[in-house]
């Protein structure tokens, strides 16, 4: 028969089970309403339509068509942004005016203008250079 002291202390360990239940049942439910205010906040922020761009987004695609019809990309070094000029033609065309420096087929570096057409289409989603132009 169990002494006073070891049902005391049974009873202890009972009522110590029960209170850990009871805390990991407030922990799961305050985790998971947690988690529902972060789908519902993440939902609510998140748009199936892409933002318009702007002048710098041209400015970047600009900066990537002119990389690709360059003899050696890896050397291009675009001019800063405020040295580069980006007009808005309609909502959705720009033509961007601005110089890169590269090196030729030789290895020296040489100073190029450029005027890029970028295009955006269905909805900003898809975007297209035109009249690429490395003077």
């Amino acid at each position: 028969m169990p002494t006073k002291f070891e049902q005391e202390m049974q009873q202890a360990k009972a009522q110590v089970a029960r209170e850990d239940k009871v805390i990991t049942y407030q922990v799961t439910g305050v985790l998971f309403v947690l988690m529902v205010i972060i789908a519902i906040g993440y939902n609510a922020c998140s748009s199936e339509e892409p933002e318009p761009v702007g002048e710098i987004n041209a400015l970047i695609h600009s900066r990537d068509c002119v990389t690709n019809s360059l003899k050696a990309p890896a050397t291009a070094v675009f001019a800063p942004l405020f040295k580069s000029t980006v007009t808005k033609t309609n909502d959705s065309t720009f033509t961007v005016v601005s110089y890169v420096d590269s090196q030729n087929s030789y290895g020296a570096m040489l100073r190029n203008a450029y005027t890029c057409t970028v295009v955006y289409s269905q909805g900003f989603k898809y975007v297209a250079c035109k009249d690429v132009a490395i003077l």
